[in-house]
C-alpha cells in the first residue's frame, strides 16, 4: 500500500465516488437548483466522468435542507421505492411516527438499470408529493425503461463530460496533498493517453504508484517511471487503439470483474462463476487483443485492463 509511506489513512487516488468534486461549479449550480425547484432532471454522461461524485457532494451540501434517498440501480433494480420513501418520510418511536418536515429528494442513480415498475414508482410518489425532487443519473441522454408521459415530465437534462487537463491536474493534487507530486508534463501525457477519464486516469496513478519504491522525495518523471519499466506505463504508449474491438459476453463478465482490479484467473473464475479453463482461454484472447496487460507478483499471474482501452472498455458497458 503506497499510501501509508505518506501518511494516509486510505488510498487518496481511490477510484470510487467522493463527496468533494473539483471544477464542476456550473453544473453543480444547476444540478442544486433542480433540487430545490422541485424538479424532475436527468444528468447524463460517460461512465468515470464523475455523476455519482457530484450527486454525494450535492447531496452533502443539502443535507440540512432536504432528506436525501440514494438508490442505485445497479445493486436493487427492482426495490419498492414507496416503502423505501415512507421510511424515510417517518420517524419511527417505540409507540407512534413522527413525519420528517424536511422535503425528500429521491436519486435514482445507474436509472438504465431499474425495471419500469421502480420508474412508474417514482413518478407516483412525485404526483402524490411523497417527493419533493427526482434527480436521475445514467449514462445516455435518451431514456429506455420508462413510459413516453415519464419522459415528457422531465425538466430538464444536464450533461456532464469529462474534465479538462487542468481540473484533472487539480484534483490529483488537492488528495495528494503535498505529499506526492507527479511531474505535470508527465501527468498531463497520462490524462491525454486515458481520454481525459477521470477514473482512468487514477487506476492508471495507482498502477504507477504500486511498483514504485516508496517513500518518493521529489517529483515522480517519465525517467522515474523509464528506469522501473513499468508494463501499464511503457506498453500503452505505443498502442494502437482499436474503438470497435468486439467483446463477448463471457469476455464482458471478466473485464467488469477486473474494473480497478488485478486478479488472477482463479480469483476471475470464482467472480464470474465461470470455468477455470473457460476463464484462461478467453482471457488468452483478451492479452492478445491488447484490451489486457500481466505482471507477476508473489509468484502468482495477475491481470489487469489495459489503461489505453479503458475509455473503449466503459463505453461499450455504458452501451
Amino acid at each position: 500500500m503506497w499510501w501509508i509511506h505518506y501518511g494516509f489513512d486510505y488510498n487518496p487516488l481511490d477510484i470510487r465516488p467522493t463527496d468533494n468534486v473539483v471544477g464542476l461549479g456550473d453544473i453543480e449550480k444547476k444540478v442544486t437548483r433542480s433540487i430545490e425547484n422541485g424538479e424532475i432532471f436527468l444528468l447524463y454522461g460517460p461512465i468515470g466522468c464523475g455523476k455519482t461524485s457530484l450527486a454525494m457532494t450535492v447531496s452533502k451540501k443539502l443535507e440540512n435542507k432536504f432528506i436525501i434517498l440514494y438508490i442505485n440501480g445497479e445493486e436493487t433494480p427492482n426495490i419498492n421505492l414507496i416503502k423505501q420513501v415512507n421510511r424515510a418520510l417517518y420517524k419511527d418511536f417505540i409507540i407512534f411516527k413522527i413525519k420528517n418536515k424536511k422535503p425528500i429528494v429521491l436519486i435514482l442513480d445507474e436509472l438504465q438499470n431499474f425495471s419500469e415498475s421502480v420508474i412508474k414508482q417514482a413518478k407516483a410518489l412525485y404526483d402524490t408529493r411523497k417527493i419533493h425532487s427526482l434527480f436521475l443519473i445514467q449514462v445516455s441522454e435518451i431514456i429506455q425503461n420508462a413510459t413516453p408521459s415519464f419522459i415528457n415530465r422531465i425538466h430538464r437534462k444536464i450533461s456532464i463530460d469529462f474534465p479538462n487537463e487542468d481540473t484533472i491536474i487539480e484534483i490529483i493534487n488537492q488528495r495528494l496533498d503535498g505529499k506526492l507530486m507527479f511531474d505535470e508534463e508527465f501527468l498531463r501525457e497520462i490524462i491525454l493517453m486515458n481520454n481525459r477519464n477521470v477514473r482512468s486516469v487514477l487506476i492508471e496513478l495507482n498502477r504507477i504508484l504500486d511498483e514504485l519504491e516508496h517513500p518518493i522525495s521529489g517529483k515522480i518523471t517519465k525517467e522515474l517511471i523509464g528506469i522501473k519499466k513499468i508494463e501499464s506505463y511503457d506498453s500503452t504508449q505505443n498502442s494502437i487503439i482499436d474503438e470497435n474491438i468486439k467483446i463477448s459476453p463471457q469476455q464482458a463478465m471478466i473485464l467488469e470483474k477486473l474494473l480497478g482490479n488485478e486478479l488472477t484467473i482463479k480469483q476471475l473464475s470464482e467472480l464470474t462463476n465461470l470455468p477455470y479453463n473457460t476463464v484462461s482461454k478467453q482471457i488468452s484472447r483478451l492479452v492478445e487483443k491488447g484490451l489486457l496487460l500481466k505482471k507477476e507478483k508473489n509468484k502468482r499471474v495477475y491481470y489487469s485492463i489495459n489503461p489505453a482501452y479503458l475509455s473503449v472498455i466503459m463505453k461499450k458497458f455504458g452501451k
